[in-house]
Order: C-alpha cells, then sequence, then structure tokens
C-alpha cells in the first residue's frame, strides 16, 4: 500500500494479512506494528507511526475519527473486496515515489492534455516527473463530464408573462441540506409569481409537508392580490405529484403544468 507523510510517498508492505470479504474497512493492529518495532506517537487527534530502523522514518500518519485512526493510506492493486488485517510484520521501503500511471499524472497536474503531459515528460520539466512508455491514454472522465454542454433550449416567441401578479405561480424544493437550520428544517420551497418574480420562501422539515406550505401560499397570495391562483407550474417531484396535493389543486380549480426534471430552462423564467 501506498502512506502519505508530508507530502512524500512511501511503499509499505504488508505480510500475512487476513483477507475478511465482509469487512467494510481496512483494519491495521497497532497491537501488531508495536511487536515488529514500530513506534506509536499520539498527539491530540493525529498519531505518527515510526520505524526502528536506525534512522526513524516516519512511515504512516493519521487522524483520530471517533474510536479508532483514520491513517493516510492507500491500497495497491486491492480486489473487489479486499479487507487487510495486518498480523504479523511489516517492511518499509523507503520514501521511493511509485511509479504512478499517465492517467494518474494527468489528474494530478490538474487535468492537461496528455500531449502536453508527454512533452513535459519527454524534455524533463518537471522534477519527479517519470517518462510513460505507453503511447495511449484511456478517457478522463472529469475532462469528458466538464466539456459537456447541453443543446440550448429554443426561445418560445409566444411565452408572455401574466399581465397581472396572482393568477400563476412556479414553484420548486430544494434539499435535503447536510446541515440542520436553527429551526430544525432541511428543506426550502420557492413560489415565484410569474409577473412580478416576487418569490414565497417556506421552509420545511420534510418533504411532506409541502401541500401545508402550498395552501398557506394559495390563501395569502389571494388576499395580497384579490386573485385566485388559476395555474401552477412544477418539476415532477413526488411531493407535487401525491394524491393530496393533486386532490387539493382540482378542488381549487388550479392547472398543474409539469416540467421535465431538471430541466429549470422549460419555465422560461
Amino acid at each position: 500500500m501506498h502512506t502519505f507523510v508530508n507530502g512524500e510517498v512511501s511503499t509499505i508492505k504488508l505480510k500475512n494479512a487476513l483477507y475478511v470479504p465482509k469487512l467494510r474497512r481496512n483494519l491495521i493492529s497497532i497491537g501488531r506494528l508495536t511487536e515488529r518495532n514500530v513506534a506509536i506517537i499520539h498527539i491530540r487527534d493525529t498519531c505518527k507511526m515510526i520505524s526502528h530502523d536506525g534512522e526513524g522514518h516516519i512511515i504512516m500518519t493519521g487522524q483520530k475519527s471517533g474510536g479508532l485512526w483514520r491513517l493516510h493510506i492507500s491500497t495497491i492493486n486491492q480486489p473487489s473486496c479486499a479487507n487487510l488485517f495486518a498480523t504479523t510484520s511489516i517492511s518499509h521501503t523507503g520514501l521511493s515515489k511509485p511509479n504512478l500511471t499517465l492517467q494518474r499524472w494527468h489528474a494530478r497536474l490538474g487535468h492537461i492534455s496528455v500531449s502536453t503531459l508527454k512533452k513535459m515528460s519527454s524534455q524533463d520539466l518537471v522534477l519527479g516527473l517519470p517518462s510513460f512508455t505507453s503511447t495511449t491514454s484511456s478517457v478522463c472522465s472529469g475532462c469528458a463530464y466538464g466539456k459537456s454542454h447541453r443543446t440550448p433550449f429554443p426561445v418560445n416567441p409566444e411565452r408572455k408573462r401574466m399581465p397581472k401578479p396572482g393568477p400563476f405561480f412556479h414553484a420548486d424544493i430544494s434539499g435535503p441540506f447536510q446541515v440542520q437550520s436553527y429551526g430544525g428544517h432541511y428543506y426550502f420551497v420557492t413560489y415565484k409569481d410569474d409577473h412580478s418574480s416576487y418569490r414565497f420562501v417556506f421552509f420545511l422539515k420534510d418533504r411532506k409537508h409541502i401541500l401545508s406550505t402550498f395552501q398557506m401560499l394559495y390563501k395569502q397570495a389571494k388576499k395580497e392580490t384579490g386573485r385566485s391562483m388559476i395555474k401552477l407550474r412544477t418539476d415532477n417531484g413526488r411531493e407535487f405529484v401525491s394524491h393530496e396535493f393533486q386532490d387539493y389543486v382540482q378542488h381549487k380549480g388550479i392547472r398543474h403544468e409539469l416540467t421535465s426534471p431538471y430541466s429549470p430552462e422549460q419555465n422560461s423564467v
């Protein structure tokens, strides 16, 4: 496996490891390491593992996570269900950099073109950059996604905004967010008036409460504008197409228009 210490890459070999297919994490026994003359130093929430090879190399570092230490390592050529538990010995091969692939260096150097990367390697323009024997490279999925684009939506010349506020609203929900708000909410829903672009925002603890916010909007918009809502446009989110929500809009005589998922351009606002 590779270890990362102070920006340098080392290669560590674990011998006589146990393969446990159902184990979801790679585990290394501190007790086994100390038996092989590896010193463990804990400094608050960090740890260092130092080999007794006469020079005191730092071979691994880690960060405390819960009751365990998450080590800064990556496995080499691990099988699909590889889970290792160190049981006997550990060998340190020094601070030699592994022979990384062309694709790895392409990612490390900010996804530069492969031709530029090969030129840098052949002319020794970057210290430590290896020579690449392979003349071909696989397609970088990150570059493919980053350079792709959607076909623009056609402009509808017949699209006209409502002449007065109130009758037509657009709605969309955002969330869930990883951090809970002070009020205990994970979502918010926005209702936008088609005429004025004025927005009503409601916070939600759960998506299932979307109907109550729409009922408040319906009453508030009617009271402030003096006009009843006649049309609502949303995406196909399950909270907007539920039986309860559909029954309410039909009862109020509201025409519910649905757009394609992840296509806000269809709103033309």
